[in-house]
C-alpha cells in the first residue's frame, strides 16, 4: 500500500512539473489622464528583448491586458497623441497589474517630445482596421507624400500627389477622423501619430460607397504659428504640369489657411484604329487626338475653438474645368457590298464648375459622448458643345451637340458616439436631396429633370474581447424617394459592416471582413435620351434603373516582425442586379442602353508584402489573380502585379513604382493592356525649406490598350496608343516654411461628397 502511495505521490509530482516550468502569467492594468478621463488613442505596447510581444489599445474604460506571458524581463510603453510617453522595463515573476497615469505635453516640453522611439515595425489591429507608424527617418521628410510610402498598405504617388491602395483602389482620406479637402500637402510628417488604414469601414461611410478609408492621426499644435507651402511641377518640354500654394495662419484657439493650385494638360496626341461592323456594314477607321485641359482650384477653411466643448470649422470650395479636344481621321464604309471613303472630324469643349460650403460643428458632453453637426450646400454646372463631321462622296453626315447642365444639392449630417457597457455605439443620420437639370440644346430634347431625396441612418459597435479578440457591428437602412424624368421610385435600401479581428500575438493575426453596401446608378445612366454622336449608334439611359447592391468577403492573415509585413488574402464579391449596357439592332443602327440584369461574382486572391529598413528605405507591393463570373458566361482570370522600392541616402529620396496587368474583363469585352503605370521620383533636399524634384514616367513603355466588344450582330475593336503616355521627364520644386512657433492643433477639415453631374466617362484629374 505504501509503496502504491509513493509511487502515486511521485505521478503527481512530475504531471504538476510542466504546470511549474511552463507557468503562463496575466499583465493588466488601466490607463487614464491627469483628469481620471479614459484617452481611447492610447496605444500599449509590450516587447521583451528586441522582440514585440503584444500591442494594443485601451478599451472604453482605459483597461489594457496581456495574457499567457511567461517568466522574464518585459519592457511596456505608452503611447497617446498630446500626451508625454511612458515606458517602463520590470521583472514579470507571476500575476501583475500595473495603473498608469498619462499627463499632456506642456508646451515647453513639445520640442523634446515631438519625436519619439521609432515604432515603425509595430503595428496595432482594431477589428476592422491596422495602426502603422512612421519611421524616425521618414519623419524628416519634407512632404507626406514621401513620408507614407513606407506604409504597407498604401501606393504613394509623389508627382501627382495621390494615394491608393495596393489594389489600385481609391480610398477616403481622413485627417483625425474628419474628412480632407485639401489635400495633405500643407501636414509635416513629424507631426504625424499614426496612420490608420480601414478596410472594412462602418456603415457611416456605406451610404457614399466608400469601401477602405486611410486615417491620419496629429498631434496638436497649441501656440502662434504661421505656415507657408509652395510647390510646382512642369513636364520638359512643357507640355503639362502643376502649381499650387498654401497659407495657414493660427493658434491655440483659431485657424485660417487658403489653398489654391492650377494644374494644365496641352497636345495630348494619341492614334486609335477602329473596326466597327454589324448586320449589313464594316466601319473602319484611324484617327489623331488633341486635347487641352485647365483646372484652377481654391479652399477657404477656418476654424475656432469657441470653448472647451464646442468647436466649430467651415470650408468654402470653388473649382473649375475646362476642356477642348480635337479628333480627325478617315476610313472605309462596306455597306452592302459597296465600300466608300470617309472623312471625320471631332471637336468637343467641355467646361464645368463646383461650389461648395460646409459648416461643421461639435459638442462634448462628460464621459467621452459627442455630436457631431454638419452642414453641406453644392452647386455645380456643366457646359458641353461639340460637333462631328463625316464626309463620304455621296453625303455628309454631321451632329452638333449643345448640353446646358446644372445640379444643386445639399445635406445634413449629424452622428452621436457615446461608450456604454465597455462598447463603443454609434449612431447618426444623414438626409441629402438633390436636383439634376440636364438639357440638350440641339438636339430638341425635352429637359430631363432628376430629383432625389434621401434619408438615411445608421448605428455601429465596436468592442473587443479580452485583449485578442476585437470586432464590429454596424447596419445603415437608406430611405430613398426619387424622380427620374416621369419615372417615380421610392425604396429602402440596407447596408451592413461586420468585422472580426483576433491577435494571437503582436506577430500573427487573422481577420475576417463581411460588406454590404448599394450603387446608385449615376443620372447619365437615367437620361432616356440619345447621347451620342455616331451616325451609327444611339446611346440611351433607363430612368427605371435601380441601385446595384454588392456583398463583399474577405479573410486575411497579417503577419509584422522585424520591418517585414506579409498578408495573404482572400477576397470574394458578389454584386446583385448590377447594371450593365446591353443593345440591340435595327435598320443598322446599333442602340445601347443599361439593365439591372446581370449578377457578378469576382474571387481574388493574392498576398500583400512590405519590407521597411530604417538605413536604407524597403520595397513592397502585391502579387494576385482575380477571377470574374457574369451571368451565364465562364470564368474570365486575370494576373496583376504591383511593385513599390524606396530609399533614401543622405539627402537624397528616391522611389520606383511599377504595375502589370496583361487583361482586364467586362461584361461583353476583353481588353489588353499595354505599358504600365511605371516611374521613378527623385529627390534632393537643398535645405529644411527647399527641395527639388525630378520624375521620370512610362519606363516601360507607351501606354495603349486593345478592346474587343461582341454582342448579338454588333462587333467592335478599338486598339489605341497614347503618345503623351510614353517616357517623359518633368522637373518640381517645393518650398516649405514654419513660423517660428509652428506646433500641430487638432482642426476639422471638411469634404461635401457631392461630385457633379456625370454625362460620360470620367473627366481627367492627373496626369
Amino acid at each position: 500500500m505504501k509503496a502504491r502511495l509513493d509511487k502515486l505521490i511521485i505521478l503527481i509530482a512530475v504531471c504538476c512539473c510542466p504546470l511549474v516550468v511552463f507557468s503562463q502569467y496575466t499583465l493588466s492594468g488601466t490607463v487614464k489622464n491627469d483628469k481620471s478621463l479614459v484617452m481611447p488613442e492610447t496605444v500599449v505596447t509590450l516587447q521583451q528583448a528586441d522582440s514585440l510581444v503584444g500591442m494594443t489599445l485601451v478599451d472604453s474604460k482605459g483597461r489594457y491586458k496581456f495574457t499567457d506571458l511567461h517568466k522574464g524581463k518585459y519592457t511596456l510603453s505608452l503611447s497617446c497623441p498630446e500626451y508625454q510617453p511612458i515606458e517602463e522595463t520590470f521583472d514579470l515573476t507571476g500575476d501583475k497589474r500595473i495603473v498608469y497615469v498619462i499627463y499632456p505635453v506642456k508646451n515647453i516640453q513639445l520640442k523634446e517630445v515631438s519625436i519619439v522611439a521609432d515604432k515603425s515595425h509595430l503595428i496595432s489591429h482594431t477589428a476592422n482596421s491596422d495602426i502603422f507608424y512612421l519611421s524616425a527617418e521618414a519623419r524628416k521628410k519634407q512632404n507626406p507624400y514621401e513620408a507614407l510610402r513606407e506604409i504597407p498598405k498604401l501606393v504613394v504617388n509623389e508627382s501627382d500627389r495621390s494615394i491608393k491602395m495596393v489594389d489600385g483602389a481609391i480610398p477616403l482620406i481622413l485627417i483625425n477622423g474628419h474628412k480632407v479637402n485639401s489635400g495633405i500637402n500643407s501636414i509635416d510628417p513629424k507631426e504625424v501619430e499614426a496612420v490608420e488604414v480601414i478596410n472594412n469601414p462602418s456603415a457611416r461611410y456605406l451610404k457614399d460607397g466608400v469601401q477602405c478609408v486611410v486615417n491620419i492621426k496629429m498631434k496638436q499644435k497649441t501656440a502662434a504659428y504661421q505656415t507657408y507651402n509652395m510647390n510646382t511641377r512642369h513636364m520638359i518640354p512643357v507640355l503639362f504640369g502643376y502649381t499650387g500654394g498654401y497659407y495657414e495662419l493660427g493658434n491655440s484657439k483659431a485657424s485660417l489657411s487658403l489653398n489654391a493650385s492650377h494644374f494644365y494638360f496641352h497636345h495630348d496626341d494619341s492614334e486609335w484604329n477602329t473596326i466597327q461592323q454589324n448586320t449589313g456594314y464594316e466601319k473602319t477607321a484611324v484617327s489623331k487626338k488633341r486635347s487641352n485641359i485647365s483646372n484652377p482650384y481654391v479652399a477657404l477653411n477656418g476654424d475656432w475653438i469657441c470653448s472647451p466643448k464646442d468647436y466649430l470649422a467651415m470650408s468654402a470650395i470653388y473649382y473649375h474645368y475646362s476642356s477642348k479636344s480635337e479628333e480627325e481621321g478617315g476610313g472605309i464604309l462596306t455597306q452592302n457590298k459597296e465600300r466608300e471613303a470617309y472623312k471625320s472630324f471631332v471637336d468637343n469643349k467641355s467646361t464645368s464648375y463646383v461650389g461648395s460650403f460646409n459648416l461643421y460643428h461639435k459638442h462634448t458632453f462628460h464621459k467621452s459622448k459627442t455630436l457631431e453637426t454638419t452642414l453641406h450646400l453644392n452647386m455645380n454646372g456643366n457646359d458641353m458643345k461639340g460637333i462631328r463631321k463625316e464626309e463620304y462622296p455621296s453625303l455628309e453626315y454631321r451632329n452638333q451637340y449643345d448640353f446646358d447642365n446644372f445640379r444643386w444639392s445639399g445635406g445634413l449630417e449629424l452622428d452621436y458616439s457615446f461608450d456604454w457597457l465597455g462598447q463603443n455605439f454609434d449612431f447618426g443620420s444623414y438626409t441629402r436631396f438633390l436636383k439634376d437639370r440636364i438639357k440638350q440644346i440641339s438636339a430638341g430634347y425635352p429637359t430631363f429633370y432628376h430629383r432625389e431625396w434621401s434619408e438615411y441612418a445608421y448605428v455601429s459597435m465596436n468592442g473587443n474581447i479580452k485583449s485578442s479578440f476585437f470586432y464590429m457591428l454596424s447596419l445603415g437602412t437608406d430611405l430613398i424617394f426619387k424622380k427620374a424624368g416621369e419615372v417615380k421610385h421610392d425604396y429602402s435600401k440596407l447596408t451592413a459592416a461586420v468585422s472580426g479581428t483576433y491577435k494571437f500575438n503582436g506577430i500573427h493575426s487573422v481577420r475576417l471582413n463581411y460588406n454590404l453596401s448599394n450603387l446608385s446608378p449615376e443620372v447619365m445612366y437615367l437620361n432616356p435620351y440619345n447621347t451620342s454622336t455616331d451616325s451609327l449608334e444611339v446611346t440611351r439611359g433607363n430612368p427605371f434603373l435601380m441601385p446595384a447592391r454588392n456583398h463583399i468577403f474577405r479573410f486575411c492573415y497579417m503577419y509584422n516582425q522585424h520591418g517585414f509585413y506579409v498578408e495573404p488574402f482572400v477576397k470574394y464579391r458578389l454584386s446583385v442586379d448590377r447594371i450593365v449596357p446591353i443593345g440591340y439592332t435595327e435598320d443598322n443602327i446599333y442602340t445601347q442602353t443599361y439593365k439591372n440584369t446581370d449578377t457578378f461574382r469576382q474571387l481574388d486572391a493574392g498576398i500583400n508584402m512590405n519590407y521597411n529598413n530604417q538605413k536604407w528605405g524597403g520595397v513592397g507591393g502585391n502579387i494576385g489573380y482575380d477571377t470574374h463570373f457574369y451571368t451565364h458566361q465562364h470564368g474570365k482570370g486575370s494576373l496583376y502585379v504591383n511593385l513599390n522600392t524606396y530609399g533614401h541616402y543622405k539627402r537624397l529620396s528616391w522611389n520606383l513604382y511599377g504595375n502589370y496587368r496583361p487583361f482586364s474583363y467586362g461584361v461583353n469585352n476583353k481588353r489588353k493592356h499595354y505599358g504600365s503605370e511605371s516611374e521613378l521620383t527623385v529627390t534632393w533636399r537643398v535645405n529644411k525649406h527647399l527641395g527639388i524634384t525630378g520624375n521620370m514616367r512610362y519606363l516601360l513603355g507607351t501606354l495603349g490598350y486593345d478592346s474587343t466588344t461582341h454582342e448579338g450582330t454588333y462587333y467592335n475593336f478599338s486598339s489605341g496608343r497614347m503618345k503623351d503616355r510614353s517616357f517623359c521627364f518633368s522637373l518640381g520644386f517645393n518650398y516649405y516654411m514654419q513660423g517660428k512657433n509652428f506646433k500641430y492643433r487638432n482642426k476639422k477639415s471638411l469634404q461635401s461628397t457631392e461630385q457633379g453631374i456625370k454625362l460620360g466617362s470620367a473627366e481627367i484629374s492627373g496626369w
